[in-house]
């Protein structure tokens, strides 16, 4: 019986429809952070475009947590080349955000919003590694991401054909 192995598969010499999953990475973390000014949260997630003009579709699920009373948090997607990895610091980020999500609540309520279903066009070269973040801008007191006991947040990235 005859087997074959493929070790590696280079995108441009195939041709696949539109939708056609290239690869999907997905990222939870406890990684704690809170500031009453834009930040950098832990609903992170990184890959390397593998292929020049696909779309980047994006499932998020952050987890804050309010403590000031009838605060509101807006949150934006941003992201980052050159690492695939987290940076803290908001100015390695470039927003891509074309509608602010907010949330908002009493203190202390603990809140998991999503912003499942944000479908990017990059155009981003194949080989470009990149970082997507979610920031937190809370309009008053302190919001914290994934504060207490299994608080956690995810992200999922499908890198699709255009």
């Amino acid at each position: 019986m005859a087997h074959l192995k493929v070790g590696s598969l280079n995108h441009g010499f195939a041709s696949f429809p539109a939708g056609y999953i290239i690869q999907l990475v997905s990222n939870s973390s406890a990684g704690n952070a809170n500031s009453s000014s834009e930040y950098i949260t832990y609903c992170t997630c990184g890959l390397t475009i593998k292929t020049t003009g696909s779309k980047i579709l994006i499932f998020a699920n952050p987890n804050f947590y309010l403590d000031t009373a009838g605060a509101t948090n807006f949150l934006r997607l941003k992201y980052r080349t050159g690492s695939t990895s987290r940076s803290g610091t908001v100015s390695d980020y470039t927003d891509f955000t074309t509608n602010e999500r907010w949330f908002g609540g009493t203190p202390q309520d603990k809140h998991s919003q999503g912003m499942a279903l944000n479908l990017w066009t990059h155009g981003l070269s194949a080989g470009t590694q990149i970082n997507i973040a979610i920031s937190d801008v809370p309009s008053t007191g302190n919001s914290h991401n994934n504060n207490g006991t299994n608080a956690r947040s995810e992200m999922t990235l499908m890198e699709v054909m255009q």
